[in-house]
């Protein structure tokens, strides 16, 4: 097995495989995807693997190393659990990696964690580093890509996400139809309450069983 995955459960018997990608902080350790992983392991119901990401801070390596790392952890991912749905869970920075090269994943359901769209593509790290960053044009950027996804994504994003734009990811979701956006109410770019910092866990494993149980007919093979 390829040493940047990491196996948190398996079995041949499953026809499910869920894959967790990190976003820039905090690996696979941070609450939103370490909660949810638990939950999926301890429910039995599906394969979970999860791959270490290293990100560096220049976007070069965002847009080259990243990418071409996550496509192939995926295929070699595929080739372990054969026959199966494969189902990525990705937290912000791992679903714009996620999103932008969606075509050549072999994955039939994406589910995103906080989407840090206004940091445009390659994904602009450096922003947060800057006192006043000036944004890139996000939204041409990203109006292509988000109209060219062809399998049923959920994007789950906080209310008071300071580096995402809800309103352009719901014009996104009016012209595909394989786009659905849930802004969780009260809730950070970490999905966590803004006022407490509590993970809204409930809230997230809900809209996530919800969408993985959904008809998705006209997407589905």
């Amino acid at each position: 097995m390829l040493k940047h995955i990491i196996e948190y459960s398996f079995s041949k018997t499953h026809d499910k495989t869920y894959v967790f990608v990190p976003g820039y902080s905090g690996g696979l350790n941070v609450a939103t995807i370490s909660k949810i992983v638990e939950y999926f392991v301890k429910q039995g119901k599906g394969n979970v693997y999860g791959v270490s990401m290293s990100y560096q801070y220049d976007t070069q390596d965002l847009f080259d190393n990243s990418q071409i790392k996550l496509i192939t952890v995926l295929k070699h991912i595929a080739t372990i659990a054969p026959y199966t749905d494969i189902i990525l869970i990705a937290k912000s920075l791992g679903g714009s990696l996620a999103l932008f090269n969606c075509k050549k994943l072999p994955i039939n359901k994406i589910i995103i964690l906080g989407c840090s769209i206004k940091l445009g593509w390659p994904q602009r790290i450096s922003l947060f580093k800057t006192q006043n960053p000036t944004l890139p044009d996000y939204k041409s950027e990203w109006k292509s890509i988000l109209a060219s996804i062809s399998i049923p994504t959920l994007v789950m994003s906080g209310e008071f996400d300071d580096i995402t734009d809800n309103s352009f990811l719901f014009q996104a979701t009016q012209i595909n139809q394989n786009l659905r956006l849930i802004v969780v109410e009260n809730a950070n770019h970490n999905l966590e309450n803004s006022e407490s910092g509590e993970l809204l866990i409930e809230t997230l494993i809900k809209s996530i069983e919800d969408f993985l149980t959904e008809s998705h007919s006209h997407n589905d093979s």
